[in-house]
C-alpha cells in the first residue's frame, strides 16, 4: 500500500467530494462497531473507546447514508440521533 504525502492525500480527498463524519456511541459496552450504506453495508468498523465513548471518523462522499451500531454483538440505534 502507497502513502500519499499529506498535501497530495489532502487533495485526493477533495476531488473525491469526501467529508469528515464522526460517529460517536457513549455508554457502558465492550466492544463497539458501525456498518452502513456508505459501503454497503460490507463491512463492521470497530469504534475507539475513550473514556466511556467511542469514537469513529470516516471520510464519507456528500449525501444521505444509513448505518447501526453493533453493541456487544447486538445491532442497535443511538437514541440521541437522528433516525428515519
Amino acid at each position: 500500500r502507497a502513502f500519499l504525502p499529506p498535501s497530495e492525500a489532502y487533495i485526493t480527498i477533495q476531488r473525491a467530494n469526501l467529508y469528515p463524519a464522526l460517529f460517536c456511541w457513549e455508554g457502558v459496552a465492550r466492544h463497539v462497531f458501525i456498518a452502513g450504506s456508505f459501503d454497503n453495508w460490507a463491512t463492521k468498523i470497530p469504534l475507539v473507546p475513550s473514556d466511556g465513548t467511542f469514537y469513529m471518523i470516516l471520510n464519507l462522499p456528500e449525501g444521505d447514508h444509513y448505518y447501526l451500531y453493533c453493541v456487544n454483538h447486538e445491532w442497535r440505534c443511538c437514541d440521541s440521533q437522528v433516525s428515519l
